[in-house]
């Protein structure tokens, strides 16, 4: 049985990691018997390394960054970190199993063809445009002790507040202009799938036709990012399943019989 390595919280939906995510649908669509270790977030270097996990990026003066997700394979005795090697490992371990990095051969779109890379800008959109401040009370409110939420906080106000206090956020004003400004970036999205479904999808239902895709897997785990975060019952969330005509509450309902924690 698998190990997939996630940092717990105290959130409606426990896992908040839209990485983790992507890799626990794979697992999921793919029929992999796995178990979820949760580990503090606050000691995530460390929980990390005691499991023999290296990390998932090297920066150029050597030192390592460690994140989730990772895995543990004991049939083949491997550990994984970072969830694009993970979701090619899966394929190549489990090669019986809907293959979810491949592409068709034909495949010439450029654009498209960022789609299976690691930085496809597409879902990123999904989180950057507004919605990541909208989250961010919620976030550092739902930490599991005061290490985390400290850790929380820091990293909010590091990497995106570019350093201003983390209570500018929670003013209501701001609120509204990141709501806004999410509500355009998810029909900018919108309209790229509608495009690629169009271009590529024919009668299928997922993005690229008859079988789920790492495009799919990539967008599907920005949306459970945000339903982890404020859960299915929100405000929040009722009003985006209805934003550009339905199509994401069309989209997170294909997506349901495979949001399962294990």
């Amino acid at each position: 049985m698998i190990t997939l390595y996630d940092f717990d919280s105290a959130l409606p939906g426990r896992g908040m990691s839209l990485f983790v995510w992507r890799v626990r649908f794979a697992l999921n669509i793919k029929g992999i018997e796995y178990k979820t270790e949760w580990l503090n977030y606050a000691k995530l270097e460390e929980e990390l390394k005691e499991r023999d996990v290296s990390p998932s990026t090297v920066h150029p003066d050597g030192t390592g960054f460690f994140s989730v997700p990772a895995i543990h394979d004991p049939a083949t005795n491997t550990t994984v970190s970072d969830s694009h090697r993970i979701l090619q490992y899966l394929d190549e371990a489990y090669p019986n199993t809907p293959q979810i990095c491949t592409h068709p051969n034909a495949l010439t779109d450029e654009f498209l063809k960022a789609a299976f890379e690691v930085g496809w800008l597409v879902p990123i959109d999904l989180l950057r445009k507004g919605m990541w401040g909208v989250l961010a009370p919620n976030v550092v409110k739902y930490q599991m002790d005061e290490a985390g939420t400290i850790k929380a906080r820091k990293k909010i106000e590091g990497r995106l507040l570019s350093g201003m206090p983390f209570e500018s956020l929670l003013e209501e004003v701001k609120q509204r202009e990141l709501l806004e400004e999410a509500r355009q970036g998810y029909a900018d999205v919108a309209a790229t799938l509608d495009k690629i479904r169009a271009q590529y999808g024919g009668q299928g239902p997922w993005l690229l036709g008859e079988h789920v895709k790492l495009p799919d897997l990539a967008i599907a785990g920005s949306l459970a990012w945000v339903v982890s975060i404020v859960g299915e019952e929100s405000e929040l969330w009722k009003d985006i399943r209805k934003w550009d005509g339905g199509s994401w509450g069309r989209l997170w309902d294909q997506w349901k019989p495979y949001h399962k924690l294990l």
